[in-house]
């Protein structure tokens, strides 16, 4: 009984020993990498990332059955392995709150640099495509406008525009009621701010649906004249429809139709330039062709030779002369102006 007493104690001892020499190995590897982690001035290197968190540092301590036999050294083991613990937990808590930070005035930096100030970056949409190209598009803020009703013989459809209606590639429609204008007579001056410079036909339809209109005419006029808009009136809804069908109609049209037909024989060509002339017409086109022959006897005539025709007077004849002996090629000045 004494013998089997004894194996026991000393199976016991052997045990004690064993774990106290386990403890001991885990409180040198772990101080180990604490003080690496101390010399590396929490730099976040690659010594952080080989600190394994997981629980076998804290197997005993839920035991305590083995905890109370445990020596006193295997305590400070457990003290040390505790604070090497906390340490690297809150150096990888300062990496997460500098990653945070980081990434926090990344995104407000770019949120100043956009403009929008809420630390996102917002990414501005899509131009509008319409799904036909033959339909009128109409701003959405415009449901309910009794004009729209009108709008029969052209399809058309809403959409994120910014003129009221856009008629076109490159034309537009601001409508405008002069009852509305009245009441709101800032709103046309913002709606021309937000259009800019875009589409080359601008145009203001403007409704009359008050009897008293000539002085709300007069200033959209000016208006209309500052920036380069296309002044039309209409004094129905009905009216102003037919224009907004006319121009989504006329599109692609050649403007053929309205242009002057020039033709090809020679007192017509000569017509169709000399009286571009100031007060030369077409009765002083046939007198002239009549008198000299040709546009070269015509250049060549004299003042006092051109005075004794019907019809011409001193101004005339002056404007007929300086209009020949003006140099030929326009100004490249005056040029870029007339294109601007």
């Amino acid at each position: 009984m004494q013998a089997k007493d004894q194996e026991e104690e000393c199976h016991s001892n052997f045990h004690h020993a064993q774990n106290w020499k386990n403890e001991e190995n885990k409180s040198k590897r772990t101080h180990q990498k604490a003080q690496a982690v101390d010399d590396d001035d929490f730099g976040f290197g690659d010594d952080l990332g080989d600190v394994n968190f997981n629980d076998d540092l804290f197997d005993d301590i839920d035991r305590p059955s083995n905890s109370a036999k445990i020596p006193a050294v295997s305590a400070v083991a457990y003290t040390e392995s505790t604070q090497a613990t906390l340490v690297a937990t809150q150096s990888s808590t300062q990496f997460s709150s500098s990653s945070t930070l980081n990434s926090t005035a990344t995104a407000t930096s770019a949120a100043a640099i956009s403009g929008t100030g809420t630390g996102k970056t917002l990414i501005a949409p899509p131009p509008f495509q319409p799904k036909s190209k033959a339909a009128v598009v109409v701003r959405s803020s415009q449901r309910g406008n009794p004009l729209i009703q009108y709008i029969r013989n052209v399809p058309y459809e809403y959409g994120e525009v910014i003129p009221d209606f856009v008629v076109g590639l490159t034309s537009c429609v601001l409508f405008l009621s002069i009852r509305y204008h009245r009441l709101h007579p800032e709103y046309i001056f913002s709606r021309i701010a937000s259009l800019g410079n875009n589409f080359v036909l601008r145009v203001l339809l403007v409704l009359v649906d008050v009897e008293t209109h000539q002085h709300a005419i007069r200033e959209l006029t000016r208006v209309a004249m500052v920036n380069d808009l296309t002044l039309i009136c209409a004094w129905s809804n009905e009216e102003a429809a037919r224009y907004i069908e006319t121009y989504k109609a006329y599109e692609n049209k050649a403007p053929d139709a309205i242009k002057e037909r020039v033709e090809n024989d020679y007192l017509s060509k000569l017509t169709d330039g000399l009286t571009q002339i100031p007060s030369i017409n077409k009765t002083d086109i046939v007198t002239l062709s009549s008198t000299f022959g040709s546009l070269k006897n015509i250049m060549d005539a004299g003042a006092d030779e051109l005075g004794l025709l019907p019809g011409f007077g001193e101004r005339k004849v002056k404007r007929l002369i300086e209009a020949f002996d003006q140099p030929f090629a326009i100004d490249p000045k005056k040029r870029r102006h007339r294109r601007s």
